[in-house]
């Protein structure tokens, strides 16, 4: 069932009444991924993903969050070291909920991030985020535009190139498009070459672009997609099995001069970190664009938490562009921003963890604590 606006805040404050009582009997394993423990390589530097990382600050208000909840907390510095099973902290195993959140990605290596789901089963450990097939799909660009079309989800036309194979299924742009070149396995929305839109493109010259671009990033693929001059939209998504909690979709904006609606938000201007959101005027839109949402996310197979991106067309339709599996969850991006224009009395940290717990529980799993280690 899909919940929207302010009956999304009821359905919500049910859950998180049931589950409060239970955050004092969890232990979160977060993986933060430090910029002072994640090796950044040449390539992670110049493909942008590096730029992951997190600050000292921001771990440490995931920290103070999540131990004001009432949960203890057991800290890792990076993917790695949760997978090679290495605590920085105590792990309190007397707690009989065990939750491990890892909210940042850093490494171009294809499919790591489906390690995380892996380890926690074999450990006895309940990740947070989406199982692998939702963190497979999030990862892949190109597969998930290619699922969104078949499920009826409009997207803008995608096409995939490879280094030393071209393009997927020889399939390749028509000229005089308008066209942006993507990372395939980042989350940011973002164009990747000089200028974030290629006008009125020749395929010749879109080809030489991406191979200027495989070779200075060190990239091995890259997405291509159609470029939708519109307003861009963020629809975070929260998700408990069949029920869809899509608060208020959220359109973002630019305080900059250089910046106008329908414009693409490319490398340079997002590093300036001059974004804004504000509560959609068209109700009937945001409907729309909720229920697409909630729908990608299933279609996508990802769990509990995800935020899906649209730009509106000339002719009024939602095409969702890019989707990201692990959002922002700071109060001033859109999931805070969303939550708030609501007037949700809960922050994203409190429902993410009260819909894991939920699950937890509706699982059947023993909640008698016990001693175990890996």
């Amino acid at each position: 069932m899909l919940y929207t606006g302010h009956a999304a805040v009821a359905r919500a404050q049910e859950i998180l009444d049931a589950a409060r009582p239970w955050f004092s009997s969890t232990n979160v394993h977060l993986i933060a991924n430090l910029e002072t423990a994640v090796r950044q390589t040449d390539r992670d530097q110049r493909a942008l993903i590096a730029g992951r990382a997190e600050t000292e600050a921001q771990v440490n208000i995931a920290l103070l969050r999540l131990r004001e909840l009432g949960m203890s907390v057991s800290l890792y510095h990076s993917d790695a070291e949760f997978l090679a099973g290495i605590s920085t902290g105590n792990v309190d195993w007397t707690k009989p909920i065990q939750l491990a959140y890892s909210g940042t990605k850093y490494s171009a290596i294809d499919g790591i991030r489906c390690l995380t789901p892996i380890i926690c089963a074999l450990r006895s450990i309940t990740c947070t985020n989406s199982g692998v097939m939702g963190r497979a799909l999030g990862w892949n660009k190109f597969l998930s535009t290619r699922i969104l079309e078949a499920s009826g989800i409009p997207t803008p036309q995608s096409w995939h190139f490879k280094k030393h194979l071209g393009w997927k299924g020889n399939e390749a742009p028509a000229d005089g498009q308008d066209l942006i070149i993507k990372n395939n396995t980042e989350a940011w929305g973002l164009g990747v070459s000089a200028d974030p839109i290629i006008r009125g493109s020749i395929l010749a010259e879109v080809e030489t672009e991406i191979e200027r671009i495989l070779k200075a990033t060190g990239l091995t693929e890259l997405i291509v997609q159609e470029f939708v001059y519109g307003p861009e939209i963020y629809a975070p998504v929260f998700r408990l099995w069949g029920d869809f909690f899509v608060f208020d979709p959220v359109e973002i904006y630019i305080q900059d001069n250089d910046w106008s609606q329908g414009n693409a938000i490319g490398i340079d201007l997002n590093r300036r970190q001059k974004h804004a959101f504000r509560r959609m005027p068209d109700k009937e839109l945001a409907k729309e664009i909720s229920r697409f949402a909630a729908r990608a996310m299933e279609e996508l197979e990802i769990d509990i938490l995800s935020r899906m991106d649209f730009r509106v067309d000339q002719t009024g339709t939602p095409k969702l562009f890019d989707m990201a599996e692990v959002p922002g969850l700071s109060e001033d991006h859109a999931i805070g921003q969303s939550l708030k224009s609501c007037g949700a009395p809960f922050d994203s940290w409190e429902l993410m963890m009260a819909l894991n717990i939920q699950r937890f529980r509706e699982c059947g799993l023993n909640l008698a604590a016990s001693a175990q280690g890996d």
